[in-house]
Order: structure tokens, then sequence, then C-alpha cells
């Protein structure tokens, strides 16, 4: 099915397919300061702003990541096991794992936080010594893509001594907590610092940011690494080399480069979204996942004169499985999306008769779901993301001599081939084409699009146009496609709940079709304007030496 027909958003009735976290969102700014340093009189910071002072604690956290730290590498990404030492406390700690989020146009710290009960195991003496301590099921299901199939295992101890401040409100609502921390690296080295941490909630202004860290900035704190504190202990705070790298493109690459940041690009983007997808909640992350896995086949194949043919032909079919099990989700987001659109037209009785449709819906996207997940967890999925992994950083080309043929002159050979295919289909469609005909259409015009989307950073505006004339084409034909699949799923499940179900599932089969008609008729306008000489001028004949 196609994408069109869902612009993000969440999913209503798709909770979160590991259940046990808490999550919230963590936004955060940190600070340095010398061992001399006092938080300064807050009081009077903003109008209405009221200080609390919070008891002081004591903090020992275990930190965990395989041994060449892949999760600190790759976000950030922190899993620690953490409790309160103070005495007469009887806190048996937590495990939090903060994932990273959207920017926000802000200079904080912004991550995902999630959150399950801890084990008191975890922080006996030795354990950085020992194995996983106890790590929860689904905190390493979540950084499952990132780790892959290194093992988890503790990589730091901290202990810090925290003073707290908490402003809040005249409506006693909490804006921001200020913990002062004195904070001692127990293992892998030994060493202690200052730092201030700002932990702001939603109800906080940006005016009340600026005027807070203003205040703390004349008492002597000064801006920090935004980055955990467990990078010092582990001595990155330098910065990090993420294990798959992006390569930027120019018109002076060669195509090692072209290949490299293709398959960079679809296994940065399989690994940042597979948090996502486990949690559920926002559909996008299914979506992009899904595009990766599909651009990526498709790029293989555009590129497969000058790469490994074996290790082609078992990556696109290693692919395979992932690509269809993201699509059958994807496909019934995509379908509940277009019902809901449909059904919001509706009143009274027909209104609830469609709803018993969506639930049906819903529950068989749960379902696709949980084969879904089973995927991700399976070992061939690790091996897969393993071996992209390798092959983003040194592509399997042919030969030497393919890696370093210029982009600019080799890259037009290769976006022709998807185009003469789509050609050479649209010519024997004849006047009245089926609809699995059309379809085929549409996913060759899918493949030139991405072909034409691979050359632009280095052919500029011509494989632009031609993208998105491909585009175009390739959104006409997923509406149809769309208005096939539904009606098609509309009909096979209007018996199965009633007779009133029934008769609503046929109004909406109607509109269905018209929508498939309108769609229909309007592919070859479509069609005439991609294939118009001007978008394909740039397009030739593949040199010898990559023939």
């Amino acid at each position: 099915m196609s994408t069109n027909a869902v612009d993000g958003g969440v999913l209503d009735g798709a909770p979160p397919v590991l259940g046990g976290p808490d999550v919230s969102t963590e936004a955060e700014d940190k600070l340095e300061a010398d061992p001399s340093f006092e938080i300064p009189d807050l009081s009077d910071v903003a109008p209405g702003v009221r200080v609390t002072v919070l008891r002081e604690v004591l903090l020992e956290a275990v930190y965990f990541d395989t041994a060449d730290l892949r999760l600190a590498r790759n976000g950030p990404i922190t899993l620690r096991y953490r409790r309160d030492r103070s005495p007469g406390s009887t806190d048996e700690g937590t495990w939090t794992l903060k994932l990273p989020e959207d920017a926000t146009g802000t200079e904080a710290l912004v991550r995902q936080e999630l959150t399950w009960p801890g084990s008191p195991d975890s922080l006996l003496p030795g354990a950085l010594r020992g194995a996983s301590g106890g790590v929860p099921p689904q905190a390493a299901a979540l950084v499952r893509a990132t780790t892959r199939r290194a093992p988890l295992q503790p990589v730091a101890r901290l202990t810090t001594q925290r003073r707290r401040l908490e402003l809040r409100d005249r409506q006693e609502r909490p804006l921001a907590e200020i913990d002062d921390d004195l904070v001692s690296i127990a293992e892998p080295t030994q060493e202690r610092f200052r730092q201030i941490e700002v932990e702001w909630t939603g109800e906080a202004s940006p005016k009340l940011r600026k005027a807070v860290l203003a205040r703390l900035d004349r008492a002597g704190a000064r801006p920090g690494p935004a980055t955990p504190k467990v990078f010092r202990a582990l001595g990155l705070d330098g910065g990090t080399k993420a294990d798959v790298e992006v390569p930027r493109l120019d018109r002076h690459s060669t195509m090692r480069d072209v290949v490299a940041a293709s398959i960079a690009g679809a296994t940065r983007t399989l690994i940042e979204r597979d948090p996502g997808v486990r949690l559920g909640g926002d559909i996008e992350h299914v979506h992009k996942a899904r595009v990766a896995t599909r651009r990526l086949r498709s790029d293989l194949r555009t590129f497969q004169p000058l790469l490994d043919a074996g290790w082609v032909r078992q990556m696109r079919v290693d692919l395979r499985l992932p690509a269809n099990a993201l699509g059958e989700v994807r496909d019934a987001d995509v379908l509940m999306a277009e019902l809901r659109a449909q059904i919001a037209s509706l009143e009274g009785p027909d209104a609830a008769e469609a709803a018993r449709l969506v639930a049906r819906l819903a529950s068989e996207r749960d379902e696709a779901n949980v084969r879904l997940i089973e995927v991700l967890d399976g070992e061939p999925y690790a091996l897969l993301l393993d071996r992209l992994v390798a092959a983003a950083a040194n592509p399997p080309m042919a030969d030497p001599a393919a890696g370093g043929l210029p982009a600019s002159s080799t890259l037009p050979g290769l976006v022709a081939r998807p185009w003469k295919r789509l050609r050479r289909w649209v010519a024997g469609l004849g006047t009245d084409p089926a609809d699995d005909a059309l379809h085929e259409v549409r996913k060759r015009a899918k493949q030139l699009r991405y072909a034409s989307e691979a050359a632009a950073p280095v052919r500029g505006g011509p494989a632009v146009k031609l993208a998105g004339a491909a585009e175009n084409l390739q959104e006409v034909l997923g509406e149809f496609h769309d208005a096939v699949v539904s009606a098609g799923w509309l009909r096979a499940h209007a018996g199965t709940e009633g007779v009133s179900t029934a008769l609503v599932a046929g109004r909406l089969v109607e509109r269905e079709e018209r929508r498939r008609a309108e769609q229909r008729s309007a592919w070859p306008k479509a069609w005439k304007r991609l294939k118009s000489k001007k978008h394909r001028g740039w397009l030739k004949s593949l040199p010898k030496a990559a023939a």
C-alpha cells in the first residue's frame, strides 16, 4: 500500500507491545562548576516562582553497555541501574534507559526516559566484573538494534552526592529541579567532578529557563558538555564515533561513496527507529523503517552492476523478511487511517457499525505487530544489521576499479536502467491495464525515484526533477492501489460482523471504488509528465567500465 494516506501521529488503540516501563521525556541543561560553587538564591528569579529545598541523596549507579560501548557511541544511549544509598533509605532502585529524542530547537539535552523497578543485586561489590546483572528484558530489547549480537555488561560505577532544589509556580506545579552533584567515579577509573543539572518540566517557559541559567552563570557555573556523566568515566568527553556514518556526497564523489551513503542511510534508519517500532504509539517509526528496507533493496538493484553479485543477492533476500513484516503493520496503519477518514462522515447507527470494522482491523494490526517484533528479536535480523554496518563502512564493490568510478559520469547510466524497465512495461500495458499491472507501474516508478534520489546529491537539479516526477506517478498509483486494497478488505470482512455492518461496508466500498476510478483516470497524465525529455535528458548509457 502507499504511504500517502497517513501523515503521522499516534495510532489510537495501539498500545506499546513491550509493556512495563514508565515513559517520560527528559529535557535538561548540564553545567560544570568548581568545588567552591554555591547555588545562588533563586527565590526572585521570576514572578511567582517558589524554591523548595529537597532531601539530599547519595546515589550509586552501575551503567551497562557492550564491551565496545555501542550504546554510548550511538545516540547517545544510556542504560543504568541506580538506587539511593542514603542512610535509612529503603530504595530498591530503578533501571533507566535514556534514548535520543528529536531536536526541540533549544540547547537543552532532550531524551526519552524509560524506567523499570530495579534489583539491588546489580550493585553488589564487583558488579563491573560480573555478567549482565539482571537487565530487564524489555530494556535489552529496546537497544537490540544497537547492540545486535554483542552482550550487555557493566562498564562503569558512579556515586553521586546530590543536593537538590525544586522550583514551583503559584499553582504548586513543578517547573524545574536543580541538582548540585558531586560525582565520584569508582570504576573503571577513579576521579571526582562537580556537575549542575537543571531538569525542566513542560510547564517551564523559555523565559524562566533563560533567567535561571543566567543566575547560575553569574554564580560561577559554566556550560558543560550535553553528555551523560558516564561519558566522563568512559573517557568519551571528546566525542564519539557512531557505528554508522553517512558520507556527505557532492559532484566529486565516487561510486563507492554513493553506495556507502545508500547502505549507511538505510542502516542508520533501521537502528534509530527500532525502539519506536517496539514501543508503538507513533506510526511513523514503522513507516520510516519500512521505507528504509524498500529503498535499500531498490538501491542494491540499481547499483548491482558495480557490487559483488553474491552479496547483493543475499542482502536482497535477507531484507525481504523485515520488509514484509514492517509492511504488514504499515499497510494496516494506512488502511486504518483511510477507514477512519471515511467513517468520520457517518452518523448514528452507521458510525457504530463501522466501528466494528475498525476494531477488527485493529486486531489484525496487533497480530501483525506481534509477528514484526518476533522478526526484530530474531538472530537473523541481528546478523543482517551486523552485515549492513560492516558494508556501510566498506561497501562490497565488484572490484576496486568499480568503487573508484566518478559518480557524476556513472550515475546517469545506472539511473537509466530503471527508467528503461518502467518505459518498456508501460509500453506493453494496452488501453485497459489490469489493477496488478498498474501496481507494477508504481513499483517500477518507485525504483526510478529512489535511483534518482540517490543521484541527486551528485547530479543536482536534473536528478531532483526526475525523482519528483517519478514520485508523482508513484503517489497517484499509490492512491489507486490503496483504494483497491481497502475495497478488497471491506468486501472480505463485510459479512463477519452482521447484516448492519455489511450494509455500512457496502457504502464504504462504493466510496473506495470511486477513489479507484479517479486515480485510474489520473495516472496517464502523471506518466506523460514523467516521460518528458526535459526530466530525463541527463540520462545516458552505462559506461563500459561499469557494465
